[in-house]
């Protein structure tokens, strides 16, 4: 079950992330799980419950948490949730 919290961080993380650098952002569930102090089964897990949600990774959402990639398209989906 993913909490609460451990969402309200990823996306925290992808915002932050997004916002620093060049569009796209690019990360793994690896990076994230290192970011937000879980494990990178959890961090999959999380991933998968955001996009089940937003559908933002259609059909491209790597099952192994390997390049997921945020674009302009889905940070506008995503930039006011659990703010």
């Amino acid at each position: 079950m993913v909490k609460h919290f451990d969402l309200k961080a990823a996306l925290d993380f992808i915002r932050k992330g997004y916002t620093k650098g060049k569009e796209p952002f690019h990360f793994t569930a690896s990076e994230l799980a290192n970011a937000i102090s879980i494990s990178e089964k959890k961090a999959i897990e999380v991933l998968e419950k955001i996009n089940n949600r937003a559908q933002f990774w259609r059909g491209s959402f790597a099952s192994n948490g390997d390049s997921l990639v945020v674009s302009s398209t889905v940070f506008e989906r995503i930039k006011d949730w659990f703010k």
